[in-house]
């Protein structure tokens, strides 16, 4: 058999022939093509711009989507290339902030050219990205309309707000906010998260409402002193008026209780004109429900005071300051001569013991420290019954101005005033009088005794705010005297 090679000068007539067919075909198929250089891709470029102040515009951009494919999120001024195949293409913009608005449509329908590129542009403008904001509160329970709060508003500031109000802030930049209600009193409750977060919409209201609830607490008592036509007997309730009890039935007088600092015993001044308690004033204690009564001193005492640790009590003899342990052992002097010292009533560190000085022609409220050294002079008026804050920063008293003619009755008011004697202020302004103050453990109740009228109204138990000034009167059946809270 003879064999041939292809290219060779053995090759046969048949053989060039199948190669010179091979050779037409290549160049047929290669016609029936592409040239070389054409291509079947081109590109659209994303032309972003955005008007409007830093500020208003979208933090986080655009989402970019073409023919249903997300791209992410595209910056507010940003120019992007996409390679797409020939033919027609959907390009959509999402994701705008509300207070963002694209001019024209959002979506763009583009023919894309082999080897060309196509432009998609979208010019959005925002606008100031501000809302508004209401904040609510409502409270229920004991004396709610005494309450206030203060709502702390994240990067606004602060706002007072009463027991059931409306606040309404507008123009609040639009985003989250976190808000904050404080000054809610110990025996209170809040529903709900506090501090929360609310989302300030654009162009609308947010609203943050805050329901508390203030129930009494049943340790909360106030003692008090009830007159009778020929006797006064020591009482207690709770600051809603509610469950009176009566502690002391003795005949005589039992006046100013004072709160030992754990609140289990009252001490008080006594005396009975029958003899009952030896025919003189003197300093007694009690348990808190008025039992194993102990009479302390046999001289002519009143106004007795605990020490904040609760092992001395000050107090009033004839017209001098004395101290004595808690038992009524060593009683001893500690303003006296020509101070004339009353109404004692101790700091809460224990340091100083305030007092009223109303004879020999010097008045006003003085404190001394506990050892009888420096004694200074806080007020010069006709002021009595000296009494300090939790906080030991002020000291509320009485004051009595003289010539007004109600009654030949003088008129006496609530004040407050920093232990150094400055940031005087008057929270009470009775028609008649207003009287012994007694602090409650929240440092901004007052209780006072008081009448707003002379013999047709008898002396009544008031609460005062004193930031608000606000007052609530504490129902009891007959007249109240002395108050004094238990902390």
């Amino acid at each position: 058999m003879t064999n041939y090679i292809l290219g060779s000068r053995s090759t046969s007539p048949i053989t060039q022939s199948l190669a010179t067919m091979c050779v037409a075909c290549f160049w047929v198929l290669t016609a029936c093509s592409d040239p070389p250089s054409a291509t079947r891709t081109g590109v659209i470029e994303i032309k972003l711009a955005t008007s409007g102040l830093p500020e208003d515009l979208d933090p986080d951009g655009y989402s970019l989507w073409v023919d249903g494919r997300a791209y992410g999120g595209v910056a507010t001024d940003k120019s992007l290339a996409i390679n797409v195949d020939v033919g027609k293409h959907a390009v959509r913009l999402d994701d705008v902030a509300p207070n963002c608005s694209i001019n024209g449509s959002n979506e763009l329908t583009l023919e894309v050219v082999g080897g060309q590129s196509v432009t998609a542009a979208f010019d959005v403008m925002c606008v100031a990205n501000i809302g508004a904001l209401r904040v609510l509160t409502r409270t229920t329970g004991l004396d709610a309309k005494s309450y206030h709060y203060t709502a702390k508003l994240e990067g606004i500031g602060n706002v007072a707000l009463g027991a059931t109000d409306t606040v309404s802030y507008p123009n609040v930049r639009a985003g989250p906010l976190q808000i904050t209600l404080t000054d809610i009193s110990t025996n209170c409750v809040a529903d709900g998260l506090n501090p929360r977060t609310v989302n300030v919409p654009f162009n609308d209201t947010a609203g943050v409402n805050f329901y508390v609830d203030c129930p009494y607490d049943d340790g909360e008592l106030i003692a008090y002193v009830q007159y009778n036509l020929n006797d006064a007997d020591i009482y207690v309730v709770h600051p809603d008026g509610t469950r009176p009890r009566q502690l002391t039935t003795n005949p005589g007088f039992d006046l100013s209780p004072a709160w030992s600092p754990d609140g289990k015993r009252i001490a008080f001044s006594s005396s009975n004109y029958r003899s009952y308690r030896g025919g003189s004033f003197g300093i007694f204690v009690m348990d808190d429900d008025g039992a194993n009564q102990l009479r302390l001193t046999s001289g002519f005492d009143f106004g007795p005071s605990w020490s904040p640790d609760g092992s001395r009590i000050a107090f009033q003899r004839d017209s001098a300051i004395w101290l004595m342990n808690a038992d009524g052992t060593n009683a001893v002097p500690l303003v006296g001569g020509s101070l004339f010292g009353s109404a004692p009533d101790w700091s809460p560190d224990g340091k100083r013991i305030a007092f009223s000085r109303l004879g020999n022609g010097i008045t006003g409220i003085w404190t001394i420290g506990a050892d009888g050294s420096n004694p200074v002079r806080v007020t010069s008026e006709l002021d009595d019954a000296p009494a300090w804050s939790p906080d030991g920063k002020t000291i509320a008293f009485h004051r009595t101005l003289l010539g007004l003619d109600y009654h030949d009755d003088d008129n006496k008011n609530i004040y407050v005033v920093n232990s150094d004697g400055s940031a005087l202020r008057q929270l009470t302004d009775f028609g008649i009088w207003a009287v012994n103050p007694k602090w409650k453990g929240d440092g901004r109740t007052i209780a006072f005794s008081g009448s707003t009228c002379f013999l047709e109204c008898p002396s009544k138990l008031w609460l005062v705010d004193t930031q608000s000034l606000a007052r609530f009167q504490i129902p009891t059946p007959l007249s109240a005297h002395y108050p004094a809270w238990r902390r």
